[in-house]
């Protein structure tokens, strides 16, 4: 049975779903010290999924899409007005081109900006941590991978937020506000629910976040307030130096 249900998972954990399924959990139990060097059977479930390094790729999917569907309900409201007359072939190339620059244009300014953000926060702390082993700390260099898969389930969940809101906009007004009416006792414990849950959310991410960074620093908490606090810092002497050159 073991070895029935390990081959059915080798076959499954390269699957599409699969991906996008770790990246909506990631931020609730992703830990650096799982994409260490090391045996690959002891790493947990979730580090052993195949193509991590392109996850941002894969939330860069969900955000063009939700780009190119709140540029179709914009087109839509500027061709129904009643000025707008433009022939059926010209409309055909109009949608196919805006379609296309819409969708990839926000497929790869998306997948830059997660890729780049992961860089940046992965080059600071691994930084700060070489500067601290120089001074005799028993400290390891966090791994890349960490950095690059929760950047990118981050940008899932905002792509899916995205998503939702092109989804609200793009309903009937008036189906809408009849709904809300009628069903207006249902809607409001809807959305305290929903904001409740999204307040629990949040809370378990974030203290998952603190857990994962305070850990990259041997749990020391004096080392961990430290490294945080020289962000403002190093951002502001950044900032301060391209003026001057200017």
């Amino acid at each position: 049975m073991g070895i029935f249900i390990g081959r059915v998972w080798k076959r499954l954990r390269g699957a599409s779903f699969v991906k996008y399924g770790t990246l909506l959990l990631a931020p609730f139990v992703i830990r650096p010290e799982a994409f260490l060097p090391g045996r690959v059977a002891d790493r947990p479930i979730y580090a052993r999924i195949p193509g991590l390094m392109a996850s941002p790729l894969a939330a860069a999917a969900v955000f063009g899409a939700a780009v190119r569907s709140f540029d179709d309900w914009l087109l839509l409201r500027e061709l129904s007005t009643p000025t707008t007359s433009i022939a059926p072939l010209e409309l055909v190339k109009l949608v196919h081109q805006r379609e296309f620059l819409m969708h990839w244009g926000g497929f790869i300014l998306f997948a830059l900006a997660l890729y780049i953000s992961a860089l940046v926060r992965w080059s600071y702390h691994s930084g700060w941590v070489g500067l601290l082993k120089q001074t005799g700390l028993a400290l390891v260099r966090p791994p890349l991978k960490y950095f690059i898969v929760s950047t990118a389930a981050s940008g899932l969940w905002f792509g899916l937020f995205t998503m939702a809101t092109v989804v609200l906009l793009k309903q009937n007004s008036e189906f809408v506000a009849e709904l809300l009416n009628r069903y207006q006792y249902g809607f409001q414990l809807g959305i305290v629910g929903t904001l409740l849950l999204a307040a629990v959310a949040l809370h378990v991410a974030d203290k998952n976040r603190q857990t994962a960074i305070r850990s990259i620093y041997a749990g020391v908490p004096a080392l961990y307030r430290f490294g945080i606090g020289l962000i403002p810092v190093v951002f502001f002497g950044i900032v301060a130096y391209i003026l001057q050159l200017k």
